[in-house]
């Protein structure tokens, strides 16, 4: 009797091992405040950085699904240049701007990209990193689908035109930019319904507004890459015509219209465009300069949404009578009414005729679905016109995000990194995705990663001579953050330098204030205002500032950086044999070695490595009062033994403290 065996236990299941890391990772944080966010983020980066044998897809992966997510927001998109420069990569980190998730629901919109925003290259690294990452795989599926309609030769040359190195400027000819760009912005849209992003509704420019219409289902693929592609061709053969983009308002231009000259685009609030004859458009051009009215040419062939398109809408009207048209299964927003589409309005041939014919209300469309104070923006397309658009918009509030996908062709960065970057930028918006999908088939484990960094307080107590000690009052023992509480200020220039900068982006962008972080084009730039703004700075400073200076260097505090470091500008600024004294500042930044030593110091408080510990045999008697003169005088003299590093605007830097 008895009983021999209670329990039999079976070995644990062998734990599947984890895929190689791959080339972009995004890491995400957050938490409950700016400081703890601060201290957490860096401590995490700090801690992969001294332990590269940590596989950083498994801890990218364990910091999105592993940690539950605050309300205040960063992320960071790494590649395998992260070891290469830790100290960058700290400040980097430092330097990235705090999103604060509001309680209410995000609204959600896809706004599609229209002609003029194409180039070569666009989306490249993308298509070609499908092999390696997950993103880039969902990308090119969707690309391939796109042109898998089309014969075998002319499929061949769109991936020519778009991914090639030969040829560039093939790619704006109409017959091929329109379908060019409905396979960029489809694919994009298709990425990101796959990552779970789900939009509230969309808008599509010109084009974009067809794209938008397959997404929604109006078209089916197959139907809509055979309309887009004799749509581009119709319009490609129609008579020769010219486009001008306008920075004014369309009441402002419309008053000022000239025969052969018809208003096409409604782009902004001071942003127009219009269409007609090449010789109409030159001498409308020059009436405007004499009026000092900025205008640049539109890099097209043919004057679009202008009478000049009727025989082409007449023939495309006949072509898609053929095919079958649907309701949009997501709400839309017409380019031709600038309101959202009713019921069986966009299902009919005529719709789409009058679509090449009438001015693209995309002002109207705007204000449409910039109602709501949290909202999220995202332009699935090339570039980010769009959204550039929608910054300058009237009805702008404070609340909205604005985020595009795919990188301006004078931003030299990887594809695949950008796109990380843009996606971490989605979820510190506060848009929900599906993490899986970001790992596609990859194996991945959780890792041990520094715990979350809670805001430390203190509660003070209040001494009194007589030795007893009395508990401070209800209203002192409120908990206070040592560190102090990010904010979005304003920064105030620091260098003569910095401040010409900042005054020059405050007159091309009428802002009464700008922070020195503050990206030129997240605050309405676009490439006239840059020119615009290129032209101030030449003309300001005397030296020559590229138009690519400041795409790759937006901010005014790292362009300012770039012309200080300039040869000649530094030159002009500084006289050799004079060294100034810095300005007087509450803070001032850590150089590499100092970012390095304070972050080992978070990792490790207790470690003495930099303390120098000397000690002195003095013979004879000690004055201690002149030593502790003597010393009172050397730290008055001496900044470097009165500073400190901390934490100011949720960056690390030293502060000097005073004398007293």
């Amino acid at each position: 009797g008895g009983t021999n065996v209670h329990a039999v236990l079976e070995e644990a299941p062998l734990r599947d091992v984890s895929s190689p890391a791959t080339a972009v990772n995004l890491l995400t944080f957050s938490a409950k405040s700016p400081t703890a966010l601060a201290e957490t983020s860096q401590r995490v980066a700090a801690y992969l950085l001294a332990n590269p044998d940590v596989n950083l897809s498994d801890a990218a992966w364990t910091l999105q699904i592993g940690r539950k997510p605050f309300p205040f927001r960063k992320s960071l998109a790494i590649n395998s240049d992260f070891y290469q420069n830790p100290a960058a990569i700290l400040e980097d980190l430092a330097e990235t701007g705090i999103t604060e998730v509001k309680p209410e629901k995000q609204a959600v919109y896809f706004l599609f990209s229209g002609q003029g925003s194409q180039y070569q290259g666009m989306g490249r690294d993308l298509y070609a990193g499908a092999e390696d990452d997950a993103v880039a795989k969902l990308f090119k599926q969707h690309i391939d689908q796109v042109f898998d309609f089309l014969e075998p030769k002319e499929r061949n040359t769109f991936l020519q035109l778009m991914y090639g190195q030969t040829d560039p400027q093939k790619i704006n000819q109409t017959q091929y930019t329109q379908l060019a760009m409905f396979a960029t912005s489809y694919a994009l849209a298709k990425t990101m319904l796959a990552l779970g992003v789900s939009p509230d509704g969309m808008v599509g420019h010109s084009i974009g507004e067809v794209t938008a219409a397959t997404v929604a289902g109006v078209f089916a693929l197959e139907d809509a890459v055979a309309i887009v592609r004799l749509r581009g061709q119709l319009m490609q053969k129609q008579a020769t015509g010219a486009m001008l983009a306008i920075m004014a308002p369309v009441a402002t231009v419309e008053n000022l219209l000239q025969p052969n000259i018809w208003l096409s685009l409604e782009n902004s609030t001071n942003n127009c465009v219009v269409g007609g004859t090449e010789t109409a458009i030159v001498a409308f051009e020059e009436k405007l300069k004499q009026l000092q009215i900025k205008c640049t040419r539109v890099r097209t062939s043919h004057a679009f949404h202008t009478p000049m398109m009727a025989e082409a809408a007449s023939e495309l009207a006949k072509a898609i009578a053929q095919y079958r048209l649907n309701e949009p299964t997501i709400p839309l927003v017409s380019n031709i009414s600038g309101r959202w589409v009713q019921a069986q309005e966009m299902s009919t041939p005529a719709y789409w005729a009058s679509h090449i014919l009438q001015p693209v209300h995309f002002t109207e469309s705007l204000a449409e679905i910039m109602q709501a104070e949290q909202s999220v923006f995202i332009e699935v397309g090339a570039g980010r016109t769009l959204i550039t658009f929608a910054r300058q918009h009237a009805d702008k509030k404070a609340g909205q995000q604005f985020i595009n996908l795919i990188r301006h062709p004078r931003e030299e960065v990887n594809d695949v990194a950008y796109a990380y970057k843009k996606i971490g930028k989605l979820w510190c918006s506060g848009v929900a995705l599906d993490w899986s999908v970001l790992q596609g088939e990859a194996i991945r484990q959780r890792v041990s990663l520094p715990t979350y960094v809670f805001d430390k307080v203190h509660f003070p107590i209040e001494v009194q001579l007589g030795g007893q000690v009395q508990a401070a009052s209800a209203s002192k023992m409120l908990a206070e953050p040592l560190l102090p509480t990010v904010q979005m200020a304003v920064f105030e220039s620091q260098s003569e330098l910095e401040l010409v900068v900042i005054n020059a982006y405050k007159t091309i962008l009428g802002y009464d204030e700008i922070g020195r972080k503050q990206d030129f084009f997240s605050l309405g730039g676009d490439s006239l205002k840059a020119v615009s703004l290129a032209s101030v700075m030449t003309e300001q400073l005397g030296v020559k500032v590229e138009v690519t200076d400041l795409f790759k260097y937006p901010s005014a505090q790292k362009l300012a950086a770039f012309l200080k470091d300039n040869a000649l500008l530094q030159h002009q600024l500084n006289d050799p044999l004079l060294i100034h004294p810095a300005a007087n500042k509450d803070e001032y930044p850590l150089s590499s070695a100092q970012v390095r030593m304070y972050a080992l110091h978070m990792l490790d408080r207790d470690n003495l490595a930099y303390n120098l510990p000397s000690a002195t045999i003095i013979k004879g008697k000690l004055d201690k009062k002149r030593l502790e003169k003597a010393l009172e005088k050397l730290v008055q003299r001496h900044e470097s033994l009165r500073t400190s590093f901390g934490l100011w605007q949720n960056q690390p830097v030293q502060i000097i403290h005073d004398t007293g």
